[in-house]
């Protein structure tokens, strides 16, 4: 049975006995800001299991997109994934474990006609807090488990929640496949800890099915209080399912991956058992390929940070081993990506319609790391070639990564490949010695910001009536730590300021004997402190009390001007389109770009950014004047004007 008919049987299963079908939400949560992807099909609904919101139905089912960062490490064996797909059914307050339990092993013997005798369950053991789990029992017991196949686990193993510090929990009860007593390790009827989910972790068996009853509300002090509105959650991962069905050890030997491997064998000759290493590659290749499609598909970027930190690891560690071990290029790996869109864009149709971004995304990144790898690598062999034994050096990690940008986590696997420790104590010492200094030099901003304050500075910024003007430097700084670099307070200041998501101006400032080039501005309460280094070329001196001429980039200002004057376009149109509860949580404003974020709570579809385009580039054509003023903040509202996002607004406000 192919995997897709297996998705198929289990919607249509759940569908046939009174479930709402509910699609995949996002990888990117849309309710918990707190977690970073999601990793199970319920997290959906966790509003409806803690009571905040009521369930549009009673029962649900769902098969949900969940990528999981605690195995990325881990994936380059048959086993361990990142993104997989979670088959679940759901009820909130209607049935419990009696049906949840029928349900399950209809599905399991009936639909996928796996053999009785070849499925085992675990429960709650029980512990001082709640008692053992024997209503599930009793029901597996009723369908045909015989006892003897039914094992307790402990809360660490077999209990479920809360979400947060208090909230619904309850017991869990797993199902496991045994692929059969040759594979054993021991005997579960002698010895548990050889039984499913026992400590030995027994390759005879792999877990299939969980199935979760919140009967419990766990308040802070970890008290248990029965709910009065019971719940269950279920999650049986396709890809494990699939490997059952299909009689093979590997997810990775399942359909869902064949088209992956099938383009890998167009690139190389390279197949599986030529080498561990190279074994590892395909593994890598075969799961980071549907992860970094997914994640691009529902809007995850590479970066630095939480989730795009995610994704650009994994375009890294799949481009890594294809160009490495494989012999691949960026391209390649992008073309990866785009065969996950061939095959399963029909069942989720957000892969289709982000085909290009996700090509160009994968493309660039992957091309951009070849360049770090390679320069990188030269510079580890180098080093590693004259290494004496022992620990690699901590510092040799941290310059790689922070000069070159070469990845900590591929300097580990590179040395582990080797059988060479690295000296993590080391590294995290460079680390925090960074982190001192970045410390450092925003005490030294701190520092000349409140000496300023201490002078009683006077400053007046002139930025929406002049361009240029000839003014005198009231105070100047050296920045600490950074040669030829000022802090500089004019009496006069055309330069706007950094706020609102809005980049501060650049510009110049003529002195008597040189040219000071003014890259950064911050506010300091009631003014504007510039930051400035000389002229390219120059070595120029000033003080306090120069007459000088300050002149912003004016064609940068007027690029950063027309990205403002789209973000109030573009927030019209949304308005317009989605209605007045779009409410404005963000933006980035700059010469070259905008970013606008906002707050909805439906969903918005292909016409309706459609439309919100339409009515933006309606209203550009039009070429309307843009005039501004300074009103009293009641004349602004009568006006109409929107308040944006966390902005303070005094007695009088630039409308």
């Amino acid at each position: 049975m192919k995997s897709d008919e297996i998705r198929r049987r289990f919607l249509e299963f759940f569908r046939e006995r009174g479930h709402r079908l509910f699609p995949s939400s996002s990888l990117v949560p849309h309710n918990d800001p707190t977690v970073l992807l999601t990793t199970a099909g319920m997290q959906q609904f966790i509003n409806y299991f803690t009571g905040q919101e009521r369930p549009p139905a009673p029962r649900a089912t769902s098969v949900q997109k969940c990528f999981r960062t605690v195995d990325l490490e881990d994936v380059g064996d048959p086993t361990h994934l990142t993104f997989f797909e979670m088959l679940g059914n759901f009820s909130f307050g209607d049935y419990f474990k009696k049906e949840a339990i029928e349900y399950a092993w209809a599905f399991l013997t009936e639909e996928l006609g796996l053999p009785p005798e070849k499925l085992w369950v675990t429960i709650f053991e029980g512990d001082e807090d709640a008692p053992e789990d024997l209503e599930a029992k009793e029901h597996w017991m009723r369908v045909g488990v015989p006892e003897s196949r039914i094992f307790g686990l402990p809360k660490s193993e077999n209990w479920w929640g809360p979400p947060g510090e208090s909230g619904p929990s309850g017991p869990c009860s797993e199902v496991y496949f045994d692929y059969g007593e040759d594979l054993a390790k021991g005997d579960p009827a002698e010895d548990p800890r050889y039984g499913p989910g026992g400590e030995e972790g027994d390759p005879r068996f792999i877990e299939i099915w969980n199935l979760v009853f919140n009967q419990y509300e766990q308040s802070r002090s970890r008290a248990l209080t029965p709910l009065s509105q019971r719940g269950v959650d279920t999650g049986m991962g396709l890809e494990r399912t699939a490997a059952v069905v299909q009689g093979v050890r590997s997810v990775y030997e399942t359909d869902l991956y064949e088209p992956i491997f099938e383009k890998i064998r167009q690139y190389t000759d390279v197949r599986f058992g030529a080498s561990e290493a190279t074994d590892r590659a395909l593994y890598i290749l075969a799961d980071h390929s549907r992860g970094m499609a997914f994640l691009i598909a529902d809007g995850v970027r590479p970066g630095n940070q939480r989730r795009e930190y995610v994704l650009r690891r994994v375009i890294r560690r799949a481009t890594r081993e294809a160009y490495s071990r494989l012999g691949m290029s960026a391209e390649d790996v992008a073309s990866l990506a785009e065969v996950v869109v061939d095959y399963m864009g029909p069942h989720y149709p957000e892969l289709t319609r982000a085909r290009e971004k996700i090509r160009r995304v994968v493309t660039t990144e992957a091309a951009r790391f070849v360049e770090i790898y390679e320069s990188g690598m030269e510079l580890l062999e180098s080093e590693l070639s004259r290494f004496e034994g022992g620990h690699l050096p901590g510092d040799v990690a941290f310059t790689l990564h922070d000069t070159y940008g070469f990845p900590v986590e591929i300097t580990r696997e590179v040395l582990a490949e080797r059988g060479i420790p690295l000296d993590e104590a080391g590294f995290e010492k460079a680390m925090e010695a960074q982190r001192v200094r970045a410390r450092e030099a925003a005490r030294g901003y701190d520092r000349v910001v409140a000496a300023f304050r201490d002078r009683k500075i006077e400053s007046r910024f002139v930025g929406y009536e002049r361009e240029q003007i000839e003014t005198r430097i009231v105070a100047i700084e050296p920045v600490p730590d950074a040669r030829d670099e000022v802090y500089v307070v004019l009496a006069e200041n055309p330069f706007y300021a950094t706020g609102g998501g809005q980049v501060a101006d650049e510009g110049w400032i003529t002195l008597e004997n040189g040219q000071l080039e003014v890259f950064d501005v911050v506010p300091a309460g009631d003014y504007q402190v510039l930051r400035a280094r000389p002229a390219e070329g120059q070595s120029v001196e000033t003080r306090a009390g120069e007459r000088v001429t300050a002149f912003i980039n004016r064609v940068r200002r007027q690029q950063i001007e027309a990205n403002h004057t789209a973000t109030h376009v573009l927030h019209w149109a949304l308005r317009a389109v989605l209605g007045k509860e779009v409410v404005q949580a963000g933006s980035y404003v700059g010469p070259d770009r905008l970013r606008f974020d906002y707050r909805y709570a439906g969903k918005v579809g292909e016409d309706e950014l459609r439309r919100v385009q339409e009515l933006c580039l309606l209203k550009i054509t039009e070429n309307q004047p843009v005039r501004y003023y300074t009103t009293t903040i009641e004349e602004a509202r009568n006006l109409g004007a929107m308040m944006l996002f966390g902005e303070k607004y005094g007695d009088l406000v630039r409308v």
